[in-house]
């Protein structure tokens, strides 16, 4: 789920401390995920529907998250126009793994749950998101930002990990 602090908070920070752009770029960056989102949320959906292609999904998502951390912080390296087109594809990849992360991750917090104990899957997948809010940012200011490509690598990390997790199975 750092996907959100990543746009909300590491991008727009990187954007004007890094790459030396206007904030107003930043702005510009969201409204390019925004309308991405808009445009093919509803379509990329229909590949995370059941247990299997949920679970792909999210695999390709966080590959998604390890490109979109290689771009940004080769985009570092850069200045000028050449930093800037960095930045947005960087966001366009950041977006599509979104939402393929987000139907996905939906999916399954409904499909592994018991109906009997629905209620309790859905708050437990909640902390999730409740989590990325809260250390979400302390990551992104305290860790990403400062070490630049090294931040951009423990991230990378991270998601690589995330994409590897799996879930264990009583009796395996």
């Amino acid at each position: 789920m750092l996907h959100d602090s990543i746009l909300f908070v590491l991008l727009p920070l990187w954007v004007v401390g890094v790459l030396g752009l206007p904030a107003s770029f930043s702005s510009m960056l969201l409204a390019v995920s925004t309308a991405q989102t808009a445009l093919s949320q509803g379509y990329l959906a229909r590949f995370a529907q059941g247990l299997v292609p949920s679970v792909r999904a999210i695999r390709l998502a966080c590959g998604l998250l390890v490109a979109t951390c290689v771009l940004l912080s080769t985009a570092s390296a850069l200045s000028g126009v050449a930093a800037a087109v960095g930045a947005i594809t960087g966001v366009i990849v950041l977006t599509l793994a979104e939402n393929l992360l987000v139907a996905a991750s939906w999916e399954l917090s409904y499909v592994v749950a018991p109906e009997d104990r629905r209620a309790q899957y859905l708050a437990f997948f909640s902390l999730g998101f409740g989590s990325q809010r809260a250390l979400g940012p302390l990551l992104m200011t305290a860790v990403v930002l400062p070490t630049g490509v090294a931040g951009w690598a423990l991230l990378s990390l991270l998601f690589v990990v995330a994409a590897g997790a799996r879930r264990s199975r009583p009796g395996r």
